[in-house]
């Protein structure tokens, strides 16, 4: 090989990587609504017993019931005439909002103390709620349009103090607090975080008593419900495994043959009546907002990580 032939072909080879090195830069480049940045969030709740955050939704302050269960932003605000009007479906059921009539918008979104991303959101022209009241909902389940696709969250987090302290949502936190020990795989679902129950029963002191789930063997992790919901072929069986006292404690299949204990103490309503709702859940048990108290939960398009949150966060 000749001095001119290696010259040559040195510089093909540093042409090459120069251009690798480029190409790998743009596709590091992060999409123009990717928040890169860790925020904590404060979270209220509502009397209703709901989760819900502030945001800034074009220039308005709206208090948003925080749902995994859902993965649209759906409002009732003005339309600002700046706004991009988009299609989409004319009509929404959320459990109690029965009948949402939208209308849709690229709207600019702000978390408090974060990032503006650009999302999708349903305005809504009217509401039917069988409760007194209806909600703004941000719905935080995975699937086209949803801002946690559009913002690219990486992971979720709730962390709900066992004291009764304040509670938070962490978008993107730094650091996973799941372990070989307490992640769940998700069940497949396109937008849901569903994970998979391997027995149920009550511990009442030294004494468990199983319960018989039959077939309801998934659990749906949904902040924005209130209370835990059963399918109505379960409802008996719950009420009959919980009427002479005790806290429920399901167990997860975990990674492996690993198995996650929850205990979810049984809240009454009025001192008498246990809060159960049964309805038409898709045979999950769905594990409501309300008894996540002293946990913090992870969420991400694999798993779920589920750890207890010390008194004192």
């Amino acid at each position: 090989m000749n001095r001119l032939t290696a010259v040559l072909l040195i510089v093909v080879v540093v042409y090459v990587s120069l251009a690798m090195c480029a190409s790998a830069s743009r596709s590091r480049r992060p999409h123009p609504n990717a928040t890169q940045q860790h925020h904590v969030l404060p979270l209220d709740l509502t009397p209703e017993g709901l989760w819900a955050v502030h945001l800034t939704i074009g220039h308005r302050d709206v208090h948003c019931v925080v749902d995994t269960g859902s993965r649209h932003l759906c409002v009732d605000v003005p339309v600002d005439p700046t706004w991009v009007p988009l299609p989409g479906t004319p009509t929404i059921a959320y459990g109690t909002q029965t009948a949402t009539h939208v209308r849709w918008y690229n709207v600019p979104v702000q978390f408090v103390g974060g990032d503006v991303v650009v999302v999708a959101v349903a305005v809504t022209g009217s509401r039917q709620c069988s409760t007194p009241r209806c909600f703004d909902i941000l719905g935080l389940a995975r699937g086209p349009g949803s801002i946690v696709g559009v913002a690219e969250f990486a992971r979720l987090r709730f962390e709900f103090p066992a004291n009764g302290g304040a509670s938070h949502l962490l978008l993107n936190p730094p650091a996973t607090i799941a372990t070989s020990k307490n992640r769940l795989p998700l069940v497949p679902h396109p937008s849901w975080y569903i994970v998979r129950i391997v027995g149920v029963y009550v511990r009442d002191g030294n004494i468990r008593r199983d319960v018989d789930m039959g077939e309801a063997d998934t659990m749906l992790v949904d902040t924005g419900a209130n209370m835990l919901g059963v399918p109505p072929t379960h409802t008996r069986r719950m009420h009959d495994a919980l009427r002479e006292g005790g806290d429920l404690v399901f167990r997860l299949q975990g990674e492996g043959d690993a198995v996650v204990e929850i205990t979810v103490p049984m809240v009454m309503h009025g001192g008498t009546e246990l809060l159960l709702d049964s309805y038409d859940t898709h045979g999950h048990i769905v594990l409501g907002g309300r008894f996540m108290r002293g946990l913090s939960i992870e969420l991400c398009s694999t798993y779920v990580a589920i750890a207890n949150c010390p008194p004192d966060q």
